[in-house]
């Protein structure tokens, strides 16, 4: 058995184990839908714990089996859950090249890689090589930084992790997560040794530095002005 399809058979082992979504819009959210009502010949169909196996397979795994790398794989896979479908199928991805360009894709279209847990984000992390999943000029500017950077997070909950893996080096960025959504979050800096800093990404224009909380040091809030 290809190293993909042993990829879809932990997929599959994931999908058909989760809780389905609540209603028609979902109350909660599941790996592979985000509604329990699905189209299915032409007619919409409730989901339950019975038909959702014979479901998914003809909605989704017999299309999955003609998956040529595990990128297609997970692209049938909802955004919140494509990191965690990484993390289960991390060892099946030879490739150091592929498997870079598919942790970077998934770290960035997920809204609150925050929630996972520190162990799961760091054995991610193990795969990383900066040259892979770094532009040049991204490489270039991280290596032109100073040993010490100073760096900044917003934060929207009061239980939002501070010592977390994702803060930026702008400001801005930093007071914008914190109060979007017109609601006062808390804005922190903090000082990171280069040599902690994991990888820079600026394609979303938000200067993102991922690093090892570990490292961390000088932590203080911000006072923020009134909206």
């Amino acid at each position: 058995m290809s190293k993909i399809l042993q990829a879809l058979d932990i997929i599959k082992q994931l999908c058909n184990a989760r809780q389905l979504p609540n209603g028609i819009y979902g109350l909660g959210s599941h790996p592979l839908i985000n509604s329990n009502f699905v189209m299915v010949d032409n007619k919409f169909t409730q989901l339950t714990k019975q038909n959702k196996e014979e479901i998914f397979e003809k909605l989704f795994y017999s299309r999955m089996t003609t998956a040529k790398s595990f990128g297609e794989l997970l692209c049938f896979i909802q955004k919140p859950y494509k990191l965690e479908m990484l993390n289960f199928i991390k060892h099946l991805i030879d490739d150091d090249k592929e498997y870079n360009e598919l942790f970077r894709h998934s770290w960035q279209i997920t809204e609150f890689p925050h929630l996972y847990k520190n162990k799961d984000i760091y054995y991610l992390l193990s795969g990383m090589k900066p040259e892979l999943i770094m532009t040049s000029e991204e490489l270039s500017y991280l290596k032109n930084l100073p040993d010490n950077v100073e760096i900044y997070r917003g934060t929207q909950s009061q239980k939002a992790k501070i010592r977390a893996f994702s803060w930026t080096l702008k400001k801005e960025t930093a007071e914008w997560f914190a109060n979007r959504w017109k609601l006062k979050g808390k804005l922190y800096k903090a000082k990171i040794p280069k040599s902690a800093i994991y990888f820079y990404s600026n394609n979303r224009k938000e200067c993102e530095v991922v690093l090892n909380p570990r490292k961390l040091r000088f932590i203080e809030e911000i006072k923020q002005q009134s909206l």
